[in-house]
């Protein structure tokens, strides 16, 4: 991972005056954030969504977002809250054994997780989305490159660093999808539930149109 992040203690500190904490189930945050951790990602961002934080690393070496949804007990206000990136360990450490839900603020500082302060560090990119996206078969080779072909229009190649970690992390039901003029690649992990197996997009390396 290249991500430039130091890891910092969470402070205390109160939240905002009329912010609305949301309420994260303590067993389901605590594993989000250990799922993430094992990827060796040294930053999380949080997207606040309908009902829901979405957590989502970042690596810049391989094109990569790993995500995972969980679901939150109280209403984000259809996701009013800023988006925010920190420091993965010291949010990991901030979550505590509340038995109720752990309450959660995401600021322009930071993310407020009961009284600490996990202080914002710099902005990662969104993992990409479309509206549009098309069902492929994925190849995943023991070694080397995969070649994926979409609709058989275009041909996705992916270098042999993301072969590795889609097959390393049991990638199934993979799509692609164009944005900007750009493709990717996304697949579901594990049993598919996306609040403990990650979503996984990536940029491909190249592309060509037509099958051949």
């Amino acid at each position: 991972m290249t991500d430039a992040v130091r890891p910092a203690d969470a402070t205390v500190a109160s939240p905002p005056d009329g912010s609305r904490p949301v309420l994260v189930p303590p067993s389901s945050l605590r594993r989000a954030l250990d799922r993430l951790n094992e990827s060796g990602a040294r930053a999380v961002r949080l997207d606040s969504l309908v009902d829901a934080i979405r957590f989502s690393t970042h690596d810049p070496g391989i094109g990569m977002w790993r995500a995972l949804v969980v679901p939150v007990t109280s209403p984000t206000r259809g996701g009013t809250m800023p988006s925010v990136t920190v420091a993965l360990d010291p949010l990991r450490h901030a979550v505590t054994g509340e038995s109720g839900g752990v309450a959660m603020t995401l600021s322009d500082d930071g993310v407020f997780v009961s009284e600490a302060l996990v202080e914002r560090v710099d902005d990662q990119p969104a993992p990409p989305e479309a509206d549009t996206v098309a069902p492929i078969d994925l190849p995943l080779p023991a070694s080397g490159p995969s070649v994926a072909s979409v609709n058989n229009e275009t041909r996705l190649v992916l270098d042999p660093e993301l072969v590795e970690a889609f097959a390393g992390e049991g990638a199934v039901l993979a799509h692609a999808f164009s944005l900007n003029g750009r493709w990717y690649v996304s697949a579901m992990t594990g049993g598919r539930d996306i609040a403990v197996d990650p979503a996984l997009i990536a940029e491909v390396a190249s592309y060509a149109e037509g099958s051949e």
